[in-house]
């Protein structure tokens, strides 16, 4: 009985230990799980980058879930249906698609089992900002000229050796650039062709997506590219035809005595005014019957300024000419031409004619120097379109198959074959109005004249009808780029902007003999002076002008003058909004002729910059009816400038 009871007490222990054992087995797994009721650990979400500058969303690792759940709105709310999940079992969330310009709200939950932990903290990201729209990559003598567009506070520009991108090869890059322009040195650099360019917008610290072409590739120099959303040959959806634009002229009224080309190419060609020409609201009135004793009107290039065009169309082997106007006379006495490129009554490259019917000439392989043949003009029913006293949309399409098409209002009305254009001379001068020789003066109301370097199609014609002449011209941004000796020459009329004094004195376009282009005069010319205040920028009329410095230093300014006489001789420059006495006064210029100066009693006038970067440089005027043709800024001291001085620097849009 006692061993009975031996083996009995043994095998309870033995069953304890068991149990005992079981028991610890079973705590010991349950160390890997949540009690029945607990709910995961929750997570704590940040933004970093990858290798790659990737964006993600990660979050610590944890033993208490087995997957995530990744809560994705555009609602600070979490609406259900502007919220997307997704399910993930990795500890990161990248972003890889391209978002909309808006904040995205981010929350982040674990999860064992059907157990959801409480959603971790919220993040809010500004999403990737949107890449510049444009690029263009220009070699300018050492440097690479990198310029692009786009609404953001900060860019980055990354350059490679290879023309396909990846992130940690680039060979360098430049960060927190202010504008949309960077000037690329290059003179430590032995082969330039095999720099590629690319820009990224910077946001709160977030960079953009890569700009690229449409196949993936960077830009090199001498390329001009455009994104797929601005890859259009619109203005817009509704506005005009753009590609092709040779030369512009919407008559907006920005200068009384000049016509100023509104294509953006340069050179622009301008036109200047003479005769029985006045000006309206909406657009420019050629010869007119109450001022009939006046000389006849007409808007002229002069300077060979129309080489540019000529040559474009030469090339091309195609042309558009379009005008919106109003003809007040059938012209009994001759055909009145609308717009031509010719320097006589019987010599031309093409013109667009109206008498009692439209007409068109154009020099080619089977018409003369006056560019006539057989058929050229658009008769009997096509008279119906000429209606005088009404607005009507003219345009005249030749493809460079030598076929030829008419419209009027945006309808086909006639189409010839006028054979395809040989022997243009480059050097013809372009006109509205009239003939250069003054024999065939038009007479109405023009309101837009564009000329394209190829023909248009039907569709495009439609759209510009469309679009109407009511064309509102918008000022590109541009900056004047410093020559590779420190030199910068500028134009005078090609400021980038333009301000009236507080005494109603202002600058305008003139045209004088012996310009390099156009001039700008001090008006009214009243014999009037502006006494020295410290406030001159603010109350003399000036003309500004942005440079992009690359040296500092002192620079010695030259100005090409004309002056009435000898107390309407002088003009400040002005540096950044202030005139310094070493800049003031600048004067000594030819009574009645051009003449350069850089004086004021022998004195030399001079700018300081202290730092690289855009400045503004201004001319102000000091006395009244002084005119100027070009100014030049040279860091040479012995520099002398002459006749109509250095070629214009280059401007970068």
């Amino acid at each position: 009985m006692t061993n009975y009871r031996l083996v009995l007490y043994i095998l309870i222990i033995l069953l304890g230990s068991i149990i005992s054992l079981i028991a610890c087995g079973t705590n010991e797994s349950s160390l890997n799980r949540h009690p029945s009721k607990s709910s995961p650990i929750v997570p704590k979400i940040q933004v970093e980058r990858d290798s790659n500058n990737e964006l993600l969303i990660t979050w610590p690792s944890s033993d208490s879930a087995e997957k995530y759940f990744v809560y994705r709105s555009s609602d600070e709310n979490f609406l259900s249906e502007k919220t997307t999940i997704i399910e993930t079992t990795d500890t990161k969330y990248p972003i890889t698609e391209q978002l909309d310009p808006e904040l995205i709200y981010f929350r982040i939950t674990a999860v064992w089992e059907d157990i959801e932990s409480l959603a971790s903290n919220e993040l809010q990201i500004n999403v990737l900002p949107p890449p510049p729209k444009r690029l263009k990559v220009v070699l300018s003598g050492n440097r690479n000229i990198v310029q692009w567009s786009g609404s953001n506070d900060s860019y980055t520009v990354y350059w490679f050796s290879d023309k396909i991108p990846s992130k940690d090869k680039y060979v360098g890059k430049h960060s927190n650039i202010l504008g949309q322009t960077y000037l690329h040195e290059l003179q430590f650099i032995a082969d330039l062709s095999e720099l590629y360019y690319t820009v990224v917008s910077v946001r709160e610290g977030i960079e953009s997506k890569y700009f690229l072409n449409p196949d993936g590739s960077l830009i090199s120099n001498a390329i001009d590219v455009e994104t797929e959303a601005d890859n259009s040959n619109t203005d817009s959806k509704e506005g005009r035809i753009s590609e092709g634009l040779a030369v512009l002229y919407i008559f907006d009224g920005s200068s009384k005595s000049v016509i100023r080309d509104r294509s953006g190419l340069l050179p622009p060609i301008d036109l200047e005014i003479s005769g029985n020409v006045v000006r309206t609201e909406t657009g420019l009135l050629f010869n007119i019957t109450n001022q009939i004793q006046a000389p006849n009107g007409i808007a002229f290039s002069s300077n060979n300024t129309s080489e540019r065009l000529n040559n474009a169309i030469i090339q091309s082997g195609g042309f558009t000419a379009e005008a919106w106007l109003e003809p007040s006379s059938n012209a009994e006495n001759g055909m009145g031409r609308i717009v031509t490129l010719s320097d006589h009554g019987g010599r031309r490259n093409f013109s667009l004619l109206q008498s009692d019917d439209w007409y068109v000439r154009v020099r080619g392989e089977i018409t003369g120097l006056n560019g006539t043949i057989a058929g050229a003009s658009f008769s009997g029913s096509v008279r119906d379109t000429l209606k005088l006293g009404e607005k009507t949309h003219v345009v005249y399409s030749h493809a460079k198959d030598g076929y030829y098409t008419l419209y009027v209002n945006g309808q086909e009305i006639g189409r010839n074959y006028m054979g395809k254009i040989s022997k243009w001379n480059e050097n013809y001068p372009l006109a509205l109005g009239n003939e250069i020789s003054d024999a065939r003066p038009w007479q109405g109301e023009m309101q837009l004249v564009a000329i394209y370097d190829r023909a248009l199609t039907k569709d495009e014609v439609t759209q510009n009808y469309n679009a109407s002449s009511e064309v509102i011209f918008e000022e590109q941004p541009f900056v004047w780029l410093q020559n590779n000796d420190g030199m910068i020459s500028i134009e005078a009329e090609n400021y980038n902007k333009k301000t009236e004094g507080s005494r109603n004195h202002y600058w305008d376009d003139v045209t004088k003999a012996a310009v390099s282009g156009i001039a700008m005069e001090a008006f009214p010319e009243d014999d009037f002076r502006l006494p020295w205040e410290e406030d001159l920028v603010s109350i003399s009329p000036k003309m500004s002008y942005e440079i992009e410095f690359t040296q500092t230093g002192t620079y010695y300014i030259w100005v090409r003058g004309w002056a009435p006489s000898g107390s309407s001789d002088s003009i400040h420059i002005g540096l950044n909004n202030e005139v310094l006495l070493s800049s003031s006064n600048l004067n000594n210029f030819g009574i009645n002729h051009w003449q350069w100066s850089n004086q004021n009693n022998m004195d030399p006038r001079t700018i300081e910059v202290d730092n690289t970067g855009v400045h503004t440089l201004h001319v102000l005027m000091r006395e009244s009816g002084v005119a100027i043709d070009k100014v030049v800024i040279t860091k040479d001291l012995d520099y002398i400038p002459s006749d109509l001085g250095p070629k214009e620097s280059q401007r970068l849009q």
